[in-house]
């Protein structure tokens, strides 16, 4: 390792770098929640995202963020992703087996050049997101201009059972975990028990434009009351080649119509008439059209954060989500909803949400988990600011 370069002795605001995957324009769940924790932690700090790319080692400014794009060597996300599949159900109690953690190390790649960029950088503290870190993690202890940068892991674990290597790996380098959704506490708790007191809920802070909610969206008056399913939101995001649609709905739910988002195409239908909804399929619109909804049914493949759930009760919206899904462990919490293991059981969700009185009742409850939780923007930046900083920095008013 090359010796840590010179940093200036004096700095206006503390610096943090962010070593993660998950940055750029896409519709992955767990890219919001990263920008969330860069954005809060931006009114305190300095922030740098060490960005793990296939690209091309360089740096580029973000809004206010500076970018070091740094390359993954020899990965195979595509192996990778076919092998954690296969192996996602058939953990015992050790864990993986040595043949099959090492294979998924080499599909993963290495980044060596991460522990330069950070030499360079000589942060005040590290925010590690998510568990895909290809590096020496060890160099952190000589990250910082004097000493240890504190470090915070995000692992974004999902619901899924995690693989122990990798969770184990991550927490080690650790001075506080944090986790997105109240399932992935237990997860993290079973596999590193000695760290339970360092594991701490993010609650990361949902941004919903009321303003923009007064509003209803262009092209659903006509169909009077709807539920809401959505396939995929944002655009770029995942989708079940099959899954339930708006067609199918209807018949279950007489008197109501059903609005389907599906990335860019939106559209709503009863059970005569099926209509293009003539808007961009912007997040401004899809909270329009979930403020006026009776219900939002989610039927995406799950993502680890459970942000469409949120939003929705933020907006007193009860939800039908996946079951074993972080959305389902928010849901779970709130009592502001119910979930579905199959289509069936989606049905008799829907139904009950919507046709009885309990409908109500889950959406206030699930209003008042989410504002107390998820809706104060303000205690978000100074929670973050408390886990990543030294208390002095965290004194500081933002912008200073």
């Amino acid at each position: 390792m090359t010796a840590p370069s010179a940093a200036p002795q004096t700095r206006s605001r503390p610096v943090v770098a962010i070593v993660t995957r998950f940055w750029g324009a896409t519709g992955n769940e767990a890219v919001a929640a990263t920008r969330l924790v860069a954005g809060a932690l931006a009114r305190h700090a300095d922030v740098a995202v060490v960005q793990l790319d296939e690209a091309r080692r360089s740096t580029y400014a973000d809004s206010v963020f500076e970018i070091h794009r740094v390359p993954v060597h020899g990965a195979n996300p595509r192996r990778s992703a076919l092998l954690r599949a296969a192996l996602a159900g058939q953990l015992g109690p050790a864990g993986l087996p040595a043949g099959a953690a090492d294979l998924l190390l080499r599909y993963d790649g290495r980044a060596p050049d991460v522990v330069g960029c950070l030499e360079g950088l000589a942060p005040d503290a590290v925010v590690l997101a998510g568990v895909h870190q290809p590096w020496d993690l060890a160099a952190l202890d000589v990250a910082a201009r004097s000493g240890r940068p504190r470090v915070l892991a995000i692992p974004f674990l999902g619901a899924g059972r995690p693989f122990p290597t990798e969770v184990v790996r991550l927490v080690a380098h650790a001075d506080r975990i944090g986790t997105v959704h109240p399932g992935e506490r237990a997860a993290l708790v079973s596999l590193a028990p000695s760290r339970e007191q360092d594991i701490e809920a993010l609650d990361l802070a949902i941004g919903v434009n009321r303003h923009a909610t007064a509003e209803p969206l262009v092209g659903v008056a006509p169909y009077g009351e709807y539920v809401l399913l959505v396939r995929r939101f944002p655009p770029g995001g995942p989708r079940l080649a099959r899954s339930v649609n708006a067609e199918m709905l209807p018949p279950i739910l007489p008197g109501l119509s059903v609005a389907e988002v599906d990335g860019e195409n939106w559209r709503i239908c009863d059970a005569h008439y099926s209509a293009a909804l003539p808007v961009n399929p912007s997040r401004v619109n899809f909270s329009r059209l979930v403020a006026r909804a009776r219900a939002t049914i989610d039927v995406r493949p799950p993502g680890p954060v459970g942000s469409i759930a949120l939003e929705s009760m933020l907006l007193g919206v009860p939800v039908v989500v996946p079951d074993d899904s972080a959305a389902q462990a928010h849901v779970a919490a709130a009592n502001g909803g119910l979930w579905y293991r199959d289509v069936g059981e989606l049905f008799d969700a829907v139904r009950v949400v919507v046709t009885g009185p309990i409908g109500a009742v889950l959406a206030e409850q699930g209003r008042a988990y989410a504002q107390a939780k998820h809706g104060d923007i303000d205690a978000f930046v100074a929670r973050m600011a408390a886990l990543v900083l030294d208390p002095a920095s965290e004194a500081s008013p933002p912008g200073h």
